[in-house]
C-alpha cells in the first residue's frame, strides 16, 4: 500500500511518475500545416512550414506525452516541402523563360543594327516581301537615331532595368504621350515590347509576329526565327522606326539608301474640311 502511494506521489523521490497532465496539440504543428498550405508568399511560407513542423516534432518528442499533433507536424513539413520545391522550380523555368526570349529580342536588334539583309530575313515570315534595300535603310535610320547597340541585359533584373528607364523617360514628357491609360505598344499595333540599351538612351524593340508562322530556330536565343512580320523601334523622343515603313528612292542623283521619315507618336489629327472647288466662270 505504502510503495503505491509513493509511486504515485508527484513529490516522492526521482523516479517516481510525474503528475498527469492532459496532453493538448501543439501549436506549432498547427502552424507548420497552416503555412505550408498557405502558400501566397513564394518560398518563404512553405520554408517556415518546414521549419516549425521540425520544431513541433522536437518539442512532441521531449514532452512525455503531453503534446500531440505529430501528424500534423509531419504534413506540414512534407507540405511545406513540395510547396518550396514547386516554387523554387517555377523560378528558374521562368526565369529561363524569360532571358530566352530577352536573348531571342537581343538577337532581332542586332540583326536589325546590323542592316545584314540575310540576317534579318532568318527573324521574319517567310510571307514577307522585304527588299535588301529597305532592311539596309532600316539599319541606317536606327544607326543614325539610337548611336550602336549596347551589350544584353545580364538576367531578368538588368532587363526590368531597361523597361524602368525607358517608360520613366515616357513619364517626364520625354516622348510624345500616348492615349491616357494606354500602353504604348498598344497604339503600335499590339506589338510585343522589349527594351534594350544603346549609345543614346533606352528604346523599346516591338516584334509584330506573324500568326500563321512557325518557328524555325534550332536553339532558345532564336525562337523568334522565322515568326515575325514587321519589326519597329521606338524611341524616348516617340519617333517610330518601322521597318514596313522604309522606302528607297531610284531618283538619279539622290542617296540610294534614304529610307522614309520617321514617324512619332502624337495624337490622332482631326479631320480636315474638305474644301469646296470654285465653280467655272459661266460663259456669255
Amino acid at each position: 500500500m505504502s510503495q503505491f502511494a509513493a509511486s504515485q506521489n508527484p513529490f516522492g523521490p526521482e523516479g517516481d511518475s510525474p503528475m498527469i497532465v492532459p496532453e493538448r496539440t501543439s501549436k506549432m504543428a498547427i502552424s507548420s500545416l497552416v503555412c505550408s498550405l498557405v502558400c501566397c508568399i513564394p518560398v518563404i511560407t512553405g520554408t517556415l512550414g518546414v521549419l516549425l513542423g521540425i520544431g513541433a516534432l522536437i518539442r512532441i518528442s521531449s514532452s512525455r506525452g503531453r503534446l500531440s499533433g505529430r501528424g500534423l507536424a509531419i504534413a506540414g513539413i512534407v507540405i511545406g516541402l513540395l510547396v518550396t520545391s514547386a516554387w523554387v522550380g517555377g523560378g528558374v523555368a521562368a526565369s529561363k523563360t524569360l532571358n530566352a526570349f530577352v536573348s531571342s529580342g537581343y538577337s532581332v536588334a542586332s540583326a536589325a543594327h546590323s542592316g545584314d539583309p540575310a540576317l534579318v530575313r532568318a527573324k521574319l515570315s517567310s510571307s514577307t516581301t522585304y527588299t535588301d534595300e529597305q532592311i539596309k535603310a532600316f539599319s541606317v535610320q536606327l544607326n543614325a537615331k539610337l548611336g550602336n547597340l549596347k551589350p544584353q541585359p545580364a538576367g531578368p533584373l538588368k532587363a526590368w532595368d531597361m523597361y524602368s528607364r525607358f517608360f520613366g523617360s515616357l513619364s517626364k514628357g520625354g516622348a510624345a504621350q500616348p492615349a491616357p491609360g494606354r500602353f504604348p505598344g498598344q497604339q503600335l499595333q499590339n506589338e510585343a515590347p522589349l527594351a534594350f540599351d544603346y549609345d543614346n538612351g533606352p528604346a523599346l524593340l516591338l516584334l509584330s509576329f506573324d500568326g500563321g508562322a512557325r518557328s524555325t530556330a534550332t536553339s532558345g536565343a532564336g525562337m523568334f526565327d522565322g515568326m515575325l512580320e514587321d519589326i519597329a523601334v521606338l524611341t524616348i523622343d516617340g519617333t517610330v522606326i518601322r521597318l514596313s515603313d522604309m522606302t528607297v528612292t531610284d531618283t538619279p542623283g539622290s542617296n540610294p539608301l534614304p529610307g522614309s521619315t520617321p514617324k512619332k507618336l502624337s495624337p490622332s489629327p482631326s479631320p480636315t474640311t474638305p474644301t469646296t472647288p470654285a465653280r467655272p466662270s459661266s460663259e456669255g
